[in-house]
């Protein structure tokens, strides 16, 4: 996972580079109106992976194969479904209502075109995906994870030998490597995995089963969805593209911190659900508030020392003045979200597998869209546009508790022990660990050494201050015969 970090935040140098930074904003805001309307998809694919991972526990293969075809079939109508809708509402929204540069519109429609042909293959894809991380697959996503990252690096590369326009060349290439991988993990899922074979299916129960849970996880996954790209065609509205770059950028190192913790939040999901399945509780909470406590704070790990060296650390990722000025506010705030959210994740684990999804969601997207809406406000009225980060990282915060109170509503688990054993030794090493790295900052002149010296006394910080106030003694115990184990 880490070479992938690294590389995908190489390929966002070669990319930025390759384009300029107006068409590397119109590429992520355009995709960004297709990415919009995957809320739907997102909904139905957390149903699907939720009930297989069920079914799953309790060793139902009948089931399983009902609950993949219905689920296929769901996603068929609803790739068809978005088709329409972006080709009429969405392709009227981009052409009148978006910022694009006059001598950019054909090469921006060329995006939107390529981006909805994408969107197709990714919804029908999500039943064989939910499949693999059902059963615990996470090797073959590792190994496809790394595939991609290097294609489009490669993508990138060729981008500057491309003899037609650069932005339409890198679109059409972006396509054909998501259509490529998908079509692979197509057959590699039909080959592996016996309920994975399609079957018609007319059973009304089923759909009915995915469909009501798919109700309540839609209004989480719109507040998501309005979250990312809703705020990226606002800041469009009110900044142009160039604003958009900036933000498209500060997501890429969010991405990266996602892509390292993707297996500790991903791997440990089937076997939270099929725990709860089964009746142990216990064990279900126990696994879940220690995987977001790890995932917390290897995060923590790049995030403290970031944020206090971000300006010289984009100079040595992007190059100097290669970037928009809004870019290292933009990252900081985003990076300080992307701890938020790993606490949020972990605890929407446990909320599937419980299948009460109906008050936090539908609350958290109040939350959400709210927020979208103050966003709108506040820059209407001339505020500057690093606020609207700082406005959805709070929401970010207001969502987390929200989730945390209804977990404790249906549930009852020791919430008092969670704050006072993990969010309030979480929070105290955080402040002191980011204080820590901006007081580093200022020992030493701006340079390479200076970046390493903050990072290694930082993250020490971190560890020591993790053993001694954040690791219980079984979970210390565990450590020591593991680290004894790998020196033997």
């Amino acid at each position: 996972m880490g070479i992938v970090m690294l590389v995908t935040l190489y390929t966002s140098r070669i990319v930025l580079r390759a384009l300029g930074v107006v068409d590397y904003g119109l590429f992520n805001v355009v995709g960004g109106v297709v990415t919009i309307f995957l809320f739907f998809n997102m909904a139905l694919s957390a149903a699907t992976a939720r009930y297989l991972a069920y079914e799953l526990g309790r060793g139902n293969q009948q089931k399983l194969n009902q609950i993949f075809s219905t689920s296929l079939n769901l996603h068929i109508g609803l790739a068809i479904i978005l088709l329409f809708i972006l080709q009429t509402i969405g392709l009227w929204f981009v052409s009148t209502q978006m910022v694009i540069p006059s001598h950019r519109f054909h090469a921006a429609m060329w995006v939107y075109q390529f981006s909805i042909f994408t969107m197709i293959f990714t919804v029908t894809q999500v039943p064989y995906n939910a499949s693999l991380i059902a059963h615990e697959n996470m090797k073959i996503y590792a190994y496809i994870g790394l595939l991609e990252a290097l294609m489009i690096l490669v993508i990138g590369y060729l981008i500057q030998l491309s003899p037609i326009d650069r932005l339409i060349f890198y679109a059409a290439g972006l396509m054909a490597e998501k259509i490529l991988v998908q079509l692979f993990l197509r057959y590699y899922t039909l080959r592996k995995y016996k309920e994975c074979r399609f079957r018609f299916i007319k059973s009304k129960k089923i759909y009915t089963e995915l469909l009501s849970y798919s109700t309540w996880e839609l209004i989480g996954s719109l507040s998501y969805a309005g979250q990312t790209q809703g705020i990226n065609i606002i800041l469009n509205l009110f900044f142009g593209p160039i604003v958009n770059a900036a933000r498209a950028i500060s997501v890429q190192a969010q991405v990266a911190c996602n892509t390292l913790i993707g297996n500790f939040l991903t791997a440990p999901e089937p076997r939270i659900v099929k725990f709860y399945s089964e009746g142990k509780k216990e064990e279900t909470f126990n696994l879940t508030f220690t995987v977001g406590k790890y995932a917390f704070v290897l995060i923590l790990l790049i995030v403290a020392p970031a944020t206090a060296e971000i300006n010289y650390l984009l100079n040595l990722w992007l190059g100097t003045h290669s970037y928009p000025s809004e870019t290292a506010t933009f990252t900081i705030i985003i990076l300080y979200s992307a701890l938020v959210q790993t606490l949020t994740q972990s605890l929407l684990i446990v909320f599937r597998a419980i299948g009460k999804i109906r008050e936090g969601n539908c609350y958290s997207g109040i939350i959400m869209l709210l927020s979208l809406i103050i966003v709108y406000i506040t820059l209407k009225l001339g505020f500057p546009a690093y606020s609207a980060f700082w406005e959805i990282l709070l929401a970010n915060i207001i969502s987390f508790f929200v989730y945390l109170f209804f977990t404790w509503r249906y549930e009852h688990f020791n919430i008092k022990r969670y704050l006072l054993k993990t969010i309030s030794p979480l929070m105290a090493i955080t402040f002191v660990s980011c204080m820590l790295s901006f007081l580093l900052k200022h020992t030493m002149n701006a340079s390479f050494v200076r970046v390493i010296y903050n990072f290694i006394v930082s993250d020490l910080a971190i560890i020591g201050f993790t053993w001694l106030f954040l690791l219980q003694k079984k979970e210390k115990m565990i450590l020591i015969r593991k680290l004894r184990q790998l020196w033997k």
